[in-house]
């Protein structure tokens, strides 16, 4: 007998090898679209056989790989003004009565510390999604996980970075504008949001900012979909309907934490160094 059995595919669909083919890829690629949710797989009720794709989604992917659907956006520190556009966003994430914080809520936190908020930008530089991320102390964070303390409290806990203090990052929020989630751009718009994140926590670490976890929760699909995308371990939760992520970044063995820890060592090293022979402290990080 034949070790491989030709399938009878239904009008629409691709097998993953048809798939494959149609957009010039790997399998391994192929499954990278998936996971990054510009694809989606199809089973055919009843059937054990391995799933399908939609042939106008592969047709339509293929289009947008060549070049001929381009989007662009940009990661970046928001502005106090962005702090309208993330309220509505927040709202519209969060659409239950009294779970999206106030308006004044965020401008507070924005003032104590601006490095809280982070945004992404599409071309038009409209705010498409953002983070909110709150450095403050391990005792805050145990508070935020059993839900002993809530947004509108912490204003007196949120700390600068400065190098050589310990920082317990907690995610207040990470979403993208729910009006795009299930399309193209929110899958980009979400990938900028991730390696951003990414991108400015090891910029801290460079900067000799010792951050000892990272915490987030949600009870939101979208939400944890990103969150999971971070790579940040989740954990079992003390209050029911929230996940709780938390990374020890001195512990934890995946690429991510390690890559923080080379900066953070390498920055300690050049200080040590600087200031053995200046005797001058490290600067502070720049607001």
């Amino acid at each position: 007998m034949p070790r491989y059995i030709q399938r009878n595919v239904p009008a629409g669909l691709l097998t993953g090898e048809q798939a494959q083919n149609v957009l010039g890829v790997s399998d391994t690629t192929l499954r990278e679209y998936v996971k990054d949710e510009l694809l989606r797989k199809y089973g055919v009720p009843g059937s054990k056989q391995r799933p399908y794709y939609s042939e106008k989604e592969v047709n339509r992917l293929r289009t947008r790989l060549n070049g001929t659907y381009e989007i662009r956006a940009s990661f970046e520190q928001a502005l106090e003004k962005d702090i309208d556009s993330i309220i509505i966003i927040d709202k519209k994430t969060f659409p239950e009565e009294g779970a999206a914080a106030s308006l004044d809520t965020l401008k507070a936190w924005y003032r104590a510390n601006p490095h809280t908020f982070y945004v992404v930008r599409d071309a038009e530089r409209v705010v498409r999604g953002y983070a909110s991320l709150i450095p403050t102390d391990k005792k805050t964070v145990e508070e935020f996980i059993h839900d002993a303390i809530d947004g509108e409290n912490i204003l007196d806990k949120i700390l600068q970075y400065e190098p050589g203090r310990e920082i317990a990052v907690y995610c207040m929020a990470i979403a993208v504008d729910p009006d795009f989630v299930g399309t193209w751009e929110g899958t980009y718009y979400g990938r900028q949001l991730i390696e951003g994140t990414k991108t400015f926590l090891l910029s801290l670490a460079e900067r000799g900012i010792d951050i000892a976890s990272i915490t987030a929760r949600s009870y939101k699909q979208d939400g944890l979909r990103l969150l999971r995308r971070l790579n940040i371990p989740q954990l079992r939760s003390p209050v029911e309907r929230k996940s709780l992520f938390q990374l020890d970044l001195r512990t934890s063995g995946i690429k991510f934490a390690e890559d923080y820890r080379e900066l953070l060592d390498t920055w300690k090293e050049k200080n040590n160094a600087i200031n053995s022979n200046t005797h001058q402290p490290a600067p502070p990080f720049e607001r």
